[in-house]
């Protein structure tokens, strides 16, 4: 994947809700995490050009990895280096 001309195209975010059921439909419910992971090849340089990042509920703080979960990220992702260490793909 290029570096792009905007944030969203250099940015991917996977956001994991819980869900209820109510009245025969299952609906959304509390957040549990977000995980952002940001194209910058030069401030990741170190994890395949990506920075990995992972949010708590519906906090807006800063992240809770700490260097070594954002390792264990990398290295997962090292799976799929040949699509960017981007696991999903675009589907029109």
């Amino acid at each position: 994947m290029r570096e792009g001309i905007s944030r969203m195209e250099r940015s991917f975010v996977f956001d994991l809700l819980e869900t209820k059921e109510s009245s025969g439909a299952t609906l959304e419910a509390d957040r549990r995490f977000i995980d952002v992971m940001i194209k910058d090849s030069e401030r990741y340089a170190e994890t395949g050009g990506w920075g990995f990042e992972e949010f708590k509920g519906n906090g807006r703080a800063e992240g809770s990895l700490n260097a070594q979960e954002r390792m264990a990220c990398y290295s997962c992702h090292t799976g799929v280096k040949g699509h960017d260490f981007v696991f999903s793909a675009f589907r029109p």
